[in-house]
């Protein structure tokens, strides 16, 4: 079976151990891991590891994905190449079904279970919920109104007309509609409520061990037992997804609801701690120079968010540059001067006078 993920080079360390975790309990497994970003020149990885790297210029070679690394953030634009990614797979490979993965998912058992679902669809997809949460926690499904119905860190795909049109679908939505929070999105994942209405041949995964993360945690109870297998409900944990997840910080799984079950918040944490664990045996010397290749101009200075944003809203009204905007510098800093003092002129104004001038009062 074949599965991908993407990352940037900070999170090489996190491919790796997806890649173990996936191997340990799917010996046949393949994994294609796919840069966000471009490599480090002082080191090549895709020499050195044990899965295969896909460069961003090999999967996305498109001038619009210059724009998009660009005016989009780094966890923006990791959520917008992946319709990119599942095109290559379907026009460069010969794979019948392939499943994404987020980075941050840590694989329990065998995923056997998953390719048996493409028998009764073509786009295989993962809710945050399973069941109506207790009344005590109504209020955590306005979070699944805000993120969206389904995770788009696990995704399954065979190859079909219908998945043809729904990558085509989701790459053109995703390639100016994937932002955060901010703008009413949460990237890629709020596209995919659509879905059922737009691509019927689709499944939906009922496995309660599939794609367990902090999303679950009001629904369902997590426990390790004799054997050292962990256990959702009665379903085994197929694979746990530690979004949020950060190395400074414990309990990822559980720090929004204090009064989880003692054998839950046990078993949490000890699946956290052997994450933890695994994710510094692994960190090696790829990891090293690591930042994001689009934080910055070519000339060194930082890219803030309004430059981003600035520059996405002149291409959406039509403007084009004839040189790429990480060779612009001194056009965005300048046009940002000029953007504020605007607007301090006009709350200067507005606190001097009034909502209008002093001329154009009644």
């Amino acid at each position: 079976m074949l599965y991908c993920t993407i990352i940037t080079k900070s999170h090489m360390a996190r491919a790796r151990v997806l890649h173990r975790s996936l191997l340990r309990h799917n010996p046949d497994a393949e994994l294609l891991v796919f840069m966000a970003d471009h490599l480090p020149k002082v080191v090549d990885p895709k020499s050195s590891e044990e899965f295969t790297i896909v460069t961003l210029p090999e999967y996305a070679d498109d001038p619009v994905v210059q724009d998009m690394s660009f005016y989009y953030e780094v966890y923006e634009l990791c959520g917008a190449l992946r319709p990119f990614i599942h095109e290559y797979l379907l026009t460069r490979t010969q794979a019948d079904r392939w499943i994404y993965l987020d980075s941050d998912v840590y694989v329990n058992d065998s995923l056997a279970v998953l390719d048996r679902s493409f028998v009764k669809g073509s786009i295989l997809l993962t809710p945050h919920s399973l069941a109506p949460l207790a009344p005590a926690y109504g209020q955590k499904e306005i979070w699944f109104l805000r993120w969206g119905v389904f995770n788009s860190g696990f995704i399954g795909i065979k190859r079909s007309q219908t998945c043809q049109d729904f990558i085509r679908w989701w790459k053109d939505r995703l390639t100016w509609y994937c932002f955060a929070e901010e703008r009413g999105q949460f990237v890629d994942q709020m596209w995919l409520n659509f879905v059922p209405f737009y691509y019927p041949d689709h499944v939906v995964c009922w496995h309660r061990g599939a794609n367990f993360g902090l999303w679950r945690i009001f629904s369902h109870r997590l426990r390790q037992v004799a054997d050292g297998r962990y256990l959702v409900d009665e379903d085994p944990l197929l694979f746990c997804h530690l979004s949020g997840f950060r190395r400074e910080r414990e309990n990822c799984f559980c720090w929004h609801r204090p009064d989880t079950d003692a054998d839950t918040r046990e078993a949490c944490l000890t699946l956290e701690r052997a994450y933890r664990a695994e994710l510094e045996l692994v960190n090696g010397i790829s990891d090293a120079n690591s930042s994001y290749s689009f934080s910055t101009f070519a000339s060194g200075q930082p890219i803030t968010r309004a430059m981003r944003m600035l520059y996405y809203n002149r291409l959406r009204n039509g403007l084009r540059f004839d040189s790429s905007p990480f060779d612009m510098a001194d056009y965005f800093y300048s046009e940002l001067d000029a953007s504020l003092y605007s607007r301090l002129k006009r709350r200067v104004r507005k606190n001097l006078f009034g909502l209008h001038g002093p001329f154009e009062r009644a």
